[in-house]
């Protein structure tokens, strides 16, 4: 049943009403049904039509519905009809799945809170649930009570300074333009200013890390690539005038293929590196190793003894030294040798502070 809406109604309300009208119909909607008591006059609902149709391409890419007359045949006039496009398009599932992924998404991002990512996809949301019923917006608002990201150490981005650092890295990337940045050394505390171009946006352990290459470098796949841990940058600022081609041979996915973590080695010297990690007997340590994915091609042993080997193939073996230490007497690097006198190194060391 079509809802009666007032002219005063603001226009978001009316759209929002003329929505609900067309997702709920069973049937196609004939358009005599829209008074002009209701809407003024018919070119107000066709502007409200076309609007309706607009955002829902723009989010969805396919239009909403299309006005049809009795045999389905698009026209302008006469007797026609609104019909729903896409009668596979599930609405209740569309709500569930913007259900379970807001609290997620939401929490998993709270450190970037006050930077244009964060206030994106605030925004997004924000206009989904205006289009929910007060039921399932009840059910949106306790989606927070039950669900939670947990992370210790992770960085933060939510002070003026950082949030304005991800905007401008977020704003080149998104045009396409270079980006001068000012980074400052940990060690010297001396600052350093370089102009880059941005190639990516990688969040890694809750960290963002810019990946991109000086501007001095030839702009090609032979070019060294670097990556940027964003909050160590004291200022960014987006070139606006200035445009760079992106490279076709680019590919975020690609590039991290190989590596353990954000570490993945010089590209033009990357070599597969065979290791395997020992874990001792214990269900709970094998349990847990077992269950999770650390590479694209991990191989698990069992041994006679109980025992339980992980092999996997990496680039750089910097991140898979802190990650073995993680299990301390649970777990001993079988090979390479490279990676066993790391560790052992580490051991050594963490040994003598304790005397």
């Amino acid at each position: 049943m079509v809802r009666r809406i007032d002219k005063k109604t603001n226009k978001s309300r009316r759209i929002l009403e003329l929505f609900a009208d067309i997702v709920e119909a069973k049937s196609w909607i004939p358009i005599a049904r829209f008074s002009q008591d209701q809407w003024g006059d018919e070119r107000t609902l066709r502007r409200m039509l076309n609007e309706l149709n607009d955002f829902w391409s723009s989010a969805y890419g396919q239009d909403l519905f299309d006005v049809v007359d009795a045999d389905g045949c698009p026209v302008i006039k006469g007797d026609r009809f609104i019909r729903r496009k896409d009668d596979r398009f599930n609405l209740e599932k569309t709500r569930a799945e913007h259900l379970a992924v807001y609290p997620a998404v939401i929490s998993y991002l709270a450190s970037l809170r006050g930077s244009i990512i964060a206030d994106q996809l605030a925004s997004h949301f924000s206009r989904f649930r205006e289009l929910l019923s007060k039921k399932e917006r009840t059910r949106l608002d306790r989606m927070s009570q039950k669900f939670s990201f947990s992370a210790k150490g992770s960085a933060s981005y939510d002070d003026t300074i950082k949030s304005d650092v991800v905007d401008e890295v977020y704003e080149a990337l998104l045009k396409e333009t270079k980006l001068k940045l000012c980074a400052k050394n940990a060690a010297t505390g001396e600052q350093t200013e370089s102009v880059v171009r941005p190639l990516a946006l990688v969040l890694h352990n809750t960290a963002l890390y810019l990946v991109a290459q000086y501007d001095s470098q030839p702009n090609d796949r032979d070019a060294k690539l670097y990556h940027f841990r964003v909050d160590y940058l004291v200022d960014a600022q987006a070139l606006r005038d200035e445009r760079f081609q992106y490279p076709s041979w680019f590919d975020a996915s690609k590039e991290f293929q190989g590596s353990f973590g954000i570490m993945s080695g010089m590209r033009q010297t990357r070599k597969s590196i065979d290791v395997e990690i020992r874990f001792k007997n214990d269900p709970h340590v094998k349990r847990y190793v077992r269950e999770r994915r650390y590479t694209s091609h991990d191989r698990f042993e069992d041994h006679a003894d109980g025992t339980l080997s992980l092999c996997f193939q990496v680039t750089e073996l910097t991140e898979v030294v802190s990650w073995v230490l993680s299990f301390g007497a649970s777990a001993e690097v079988i090979g390479p040798q490279t990676l066993r006198q790391l560790v052992s190194e580490e051991l050594v060391g963490a040994a003598n502070l304790y005397g």
